[in-house]
């Protein structure tokens, strides 16, 4: 049984248009020490450039993964980030240097709590 790029993306995806020489960034929140950071998305057509920040409690943003092009028109872009410290993230999708093209990106982002002591060991018999 084969399910298609298409299904899947109907499923969990966000889909968005980033119009030419815009970005978008929206947050999202890592309260606990050890929670974790995923992403998957893909491009139709052509590259986009991504990149995370932090947020501190000043407001001061610092790159956690720096924002740069990234070709999810080929394959789709995976990651995790282990949040070591709680904060506000910035998710960044950057358009800015494409004066002709709108792309649209399909996208999850979630933030999984800590795993227990419990659950990240495993008992061997």
């Amino acid at each position: 049984m084969y399910i298609s790029n298409a299904d899947k993306l109907n499923e969990d995806y966000t889909t968005v248009v980033i119009r030419k020489g815009r970005k978008i960034e929206f947050d999202v929140s890592a309260s606990e020490v050890g929670s974790i950071l995923s992403w998957e998305f893909r491009s139709e057509g052509h590259d986009i450039k991504f990149g995370i920040l932090r947020k501190d409690t000043s407001g001061t943003k610092t790159e956690v993964i720096p924002i740069r092009r990234v070709a999810s028109h080929q394959s789709e872009e995976i990651g995790i980030l282990n949040c070591e410290v709680p904060a506000i993230y910035s998710i960044v999708f950057d358009n800015t240097y494409s004066f002709l093209r709108n792309k649209k990106v399909h996208y999850s982002v979630r933030v999984l709590p800590p795993m227990q002591e419990t659950e990240a060991s495993t008992s061997v018999e």
